[in-house]
């Protein structure tokens, strides 16, 4: 789960701790889950990215990268998959595995200079991490347990955190077509479909 990523990631007390991390950008996320269908579509479906990512010329890719791993995780959930047991004991399957892939090589095609930090990678040392002045934190998919147990609540995962902060966050629902996302600086949020873009009043 997401979580325990961000509590391994955040082991040392020098980084931010698990709780501002979560409550800022997910929490924060997920109590917009419950009011989004209650404000107006937006007038541009141009979303505004961090201005911590220098090299987003495609404001849009970032939903697309998200896509892309609803794709490949649903691919897999109407199959017959196997599961397999990692080292912690937890599950994983194919869908972890490919959503992953889509996700490290489209963030990489964004800027291949911001660090990855994801659950199904090997988390490099404090002594390296501790010198990132911006990095993504992913979960390709949130509820491996839930998804084999076939239930539709697991979610694509994407964070982006700079000079020790979040900033950015991406909460993507596979099963509905959904797609949120929220800037910490700019206290914006954005619920995207297929069709349209609207945004969310957290005030």
């Amino acid at each position: 789960m997401f979580l325990s990523l961000v509590r391994k990631a955040f082991a040392q007390p020098q980084l931010p701790n698990s709780c501002e991390v979560v409550v800022i950008v997910f929490c924060w996320l997920n109590c917009m889950l419950s009011i989004c269908t209650i404000h107006r579509p937006c007038e541009s479906l141009t979303l505004h990215h961090s201005t911590y990512i220098e090299n987003f010329t495609d404001s849009c890719r970032l939903i697309h990268i998200t896509r892309l791993a609803h794709k490949e995780i649903l691919e897999v959930y109407n199959s017959n998959f196997k599961i397999d047991t990692k080292a912690d004991n937890t599950p994983i399957t194919d869908a972890d595995r490919r959503a992953n892939e889509v996700i490290m090589v489209g963030l990489s095609r964004i800027d291949s200079s911001i660090p990855i930090l994801s659950e199904e990678e090997i988390i490099p040392p404090y002594e390296v991490r501790r010198h990132w002045d911006q990095y993504w934190i992913v979960d390709p998919l949130d509820g491996t347990r839930e998804f084999t147990e076939r239930h539709d609540e697991f979610t694509v995962n994407i964070a982006l955190i700079a000079k020790g902060t979040p900033k950015l966050g991406v909460v993507g629902i596979p099963t509905q077509s959904v797609i949120y996302t929220g800037e910490v600086d700019r206290a914006r949020a954005l619920r995207h479909t297929p069709i349209e873009n609207i945004p969310i009043s957290i005030s």
